[in-house]
């Protein structure tokens, strides 16, 4: 079965709701320090960071695990050494950061919805509907989650399922004006689609276009439908 590319993955897994960047943003924080009190460790972290946020993975690795050699409980670092494993498709080493990262904290919804993520593209998507749904009881608003459950559904040609969790995520992207919405769209297109609802399927492409101007794909789908 081909894979549908999971967008969120590419962009909300750098900093999901920004929690790297100072420990409480995220509404799960508010309740557990994710951070470290330790300088070294907090000065070792941000020089990590600042490589990652420019693709500069290697330094970046380095300074993550300083800071984690520093501080064994510092949360943050697990997370985001995590990320950086994953985009170099380290699964098992970020696997290890998440589980490390879970182990300490387990209802942060940042490392939740990254173990999900990681999950989901090395083929074990119930479990990464587990990571998913559990984000969804612990904060209602995130829209990741109904996007991960929803791109999952769509991967298992499980369309009818896919709908609703795929239009929650759009509503929130859509009420923080995100552009993330249209990833969202596309799947909801592409579900109507395939289970033959031809006005819903034409109404999610034509927003689609709105973003993805240039991609014919989107225009042959369009014609197809009018």
């Amino acid at each position: 079965m081909k894979k549908i590319v999971m967008f969120v993955l590419c962009i909300g897994l750098i900093l999901s709701n920004s929690s790297t960047q100072n420990a409480g943003d995220n509404q799960s924080k508010e309740k557990f320090n994710t951070s470290t009190t330790n300088r070294n460790a907090l000065s070792e972290f941000n020089e990590g960071r600042t490589f990652f946020l420019f693709n500069n993975y290697k330094p970046a690795e380095k300074y993550l695990k300083s800071a984690i050699k520093i501080d064994p409980k510092f949360i943050d670092a697990y997370d985001i050494l995590g990320v950086v494993y994953q985009r170099q498709q380290k699964y098992d080493k970020a696997e290890e950061m998440y589980t490390k990262s879970l182990s300490l904290y387990s209802d942060n919804t940042y490392t939740l919805i990254n173990y999900g993520n990681l999950l989901a593209i090395t083929n074990r998507e119930e479990d990464a509907l587990t990571q998913y749904k559990k984000v969804t009881t612990l904060d209602s608003e995130d829209p990741e989650s109904y996007y991960g459950i929803g791109s999952v559904y769509v991967n298992q040609q499980k369309y009818s399922d896919a709908v609703d969790y795929l239009k929650k995520a759009a509503t929130i992207y859509e009420n923080t004006n995100s552009n993330l919405k249209y990833d969202s769209y596309y799947l909801l297109a592409t579900s109507f689609y395939n289970i033959q609802n031809k006005p819903e399927a034409l109404k999610y492409y034509k927003l689609v276009k709105e973003f993805y101007k240039n991609d014919p794909k989107i225009d042959d789908k369009i014609k197809e439908l009018e």
